[in-house]
């Protein structure tokens, strides 16, 4: 029998002999300077919010400049993104890769099926929450639900990828927990940071605490950063953004400024720093099953998981909402459930680890 073999090749581009962006990558830039939306671009190609931010959001760690940027006068509900200089040029840059590719074969840049890609419709949620992860907002949303229906997401990205969507216009809702390291207040001043402080407001939401997950009884016996730096001990972290990735960040930066050695001395020691997950539920897993000795994370967790819990720190978990969308009635529903005494039962029935304080449901930071 005979086959007939066709040729095929996929093209990337690299820089200083590393990955730097392929197809994937390629597909979910040009569908955001299409579509002017993360979230529509990532349903579109079928991945989820988190997989398509995280794959951008890695490239510009390697490039240190953004990709993407909020477009002047973003409509409110449906993203107000496009792509920077940088993004354009890359683009470019590939395709004039790719064309030179395709003259060896008789294939088009763009299949049939590729190009309708960019004429589907796509369904957006009446509410998108992104940022960081919290039972609480599992709860408001359950306690929401049962009075009104409506459809919603919720993507685990870290604090900073919530940061990012708010600046963006792709999040309706972000989950925040980030502390100024010269200040000890949390979140407020990282509105700034991101420049959303004209177009977003802070509700505070609840305490909770930080700190070691480990095993029961701790066998690895962990009290501290500096028993991370362990031989015997492997520890699972949180991605890069994240609040409780940052809290990590900054012990070890502390035992290097008393070291008076450099940041990378340290990291260099901690096995397993590279390992990365996304959520805290991930965190708690990875030292039930053995997989790590210990992850920094949240209490709530390790007391549904039979872990014990070293803490570290207590901290503001709040929530920056996008000015412009304050009058939608799935919006107003979620300030006015945050604020309910129903809301405040459910916490200390389900969640007793997090705190529901008299400032909760308080706006704390507006323009």
């Amino acid at each position: 029998m005979k086959l007939n073999f066709t040729a095929g090749f996929e093209a990337w581009l690299e820089l200083n002999g590393q990955y730097l962006i392929g197809k994937k990558e390629i597909e979910i830039l040009e569908h955001i300077r299409q579509q002017g939306s993360f979230m529509r671009s990532a349903k579109i190609l079928g991945l989820s919010y988190a997989h398509a931010w995280n794959s951008i959001d890695k490239i510009q760690k390697i490039l240190g400049t953004p990709l993407v940027e909020a477009r002047r006068g973003g409509a409110s509900g449906g993203g107000g993104t496009t792509l920077t200089d940088m993004a354009n040029n890359i683009l470019s840059e590939y395709r004039t890769l790719q064309k030179r590719l395709l003259k060896s074969t008789s294939k088009s840049i763009l299949s049939k099926q590729e190009s309708d890609l960019f004429k589907k419709k796509v369904w957006l949620p009446d509410i998108t929450i992104i940022g960081s992860n919290s039972i609480g907002i599992e709860l408001i949303i359950e306690q929401m639900l049962s009075e009104k229906k409506f459809s919603y997401e919720i993507v685990n990205v870290g604090s900073s990828g919530g940061l990012n969507a708010i600046m963006l216009g792709e999040a309706d809702i972000a989950g925040v927990h980030l502390s100024d390291s010269e200040t000890g207040e949390y979140n407020i001043s990282f509105m700034d940071r991101y420049w959303i402080t004209g177009k977003a407001i802070m509700i505070r939401g609840f305490k909770r605490k930080q700190g070691f997950i480990v095993k029961k009884r701790n066998p690895k016996q962990i009290c501290g950063f500096r028993d991370l730096l362990r031989k015997e001990v492997k520890i699972i972290n949180r991605g890069l953004g994240s609040g409780t990735r940052h809290l990590l960040d900054e012990g070890i930066q502390q035992i290097a400024k008393e070291d008076e050695v450099e940041v990378k001395t340290i990291i260099n020691k901690i096995h397993g720093y590279d390992y990365e997950v996304n959520s805290h539920p991930e965190v708690a897993k990875a030292v039930q099953s053995g997989e790590a000795d210990v992850g920094l994370g949240v209490e709530v967790r390790t007391v549904k998981m039979n872990l014990d819990f070293i803490p570290i720190q207590e901290e503001w978990f709040d929530f920056v909402l996008e000015k412009t969308r304050m009058g939608k009635p799935v919006i107003e529903l979620f300030l006015k459930t945050l604020k309910s005494d129903k809301l405040r039962n459910i916490i200390q029935t389900h969640a007793p680890e997090l705190k529901y304080t008299n400032e909760t449901g308080r706006i704390i930071h507006q323009p």
